[in-house]
């Protein structure tokens, strides 16, 4: 089943509680000859979210959002090669900050639905993720033993 980011699980922070922070720095090297853009892996990664857009509308126009706290989802930014004769043709950079958000695995599910049933053809990739409350996680392509 294909991983979809639940945006209501969103958790609602209590005024005087502090906010637990989850910080995500991710790289994806994609072969092909056919590069893609934004709008085309946006369909794959999810659609990113800012604090100041209009959620519930968002949710009626889109079915898969990138992980995403109170404040926000994860961005990311793709790089395509100019080399027309070249094999690697992409590279996504996935990052981010999110606020009151702290479900490492849920991150690690979403990364790994992309890596392995996506139908991208990846060369190298690797996530880390770490949560203020000291969890750290690193993923990375190929390897199922981390």
């Amino acid at each position: 089943m294909p991983y979809k980011f639940d945006t209501d699980k969103l958790k609602v922070r209590k005024e005087n509680d502090m906010s637990i922070w989850t910080h995500v720095a991710g790289v994806i090297r994609i072969d092909g000859f056919n590069s893609k853009t934004k709008e085309d892996f946006e369909k794959i990664l999810g659609k990113e979210i800012n604090w100041e857009d209009d959620w519930d509308d968002l949710r009626l126009k889109y079915n898969k959002f990138l992980p995403n706290g109170s404040e926000g989802s994860l961005n990311f930014t793709v790089w395509e090669n100019p080399e027309e004769n070249s094999l690697d043709c992409n590279t996504i950079t996935i990052f981010g900050d999110l606020r009151d958000y702290d479900n490492i695995k849920e991150i690690e599910e979403w990364f790994k639905e992309i890596l392995y049933n996506s139908g991208l053809m990846i060369r190298q990739a690797i996530i880390a993720i770490e949560c203020e409350d000291g969890r750290n996680k690193i993923v990375h392509y190929g390897s199922e033993s981390e």
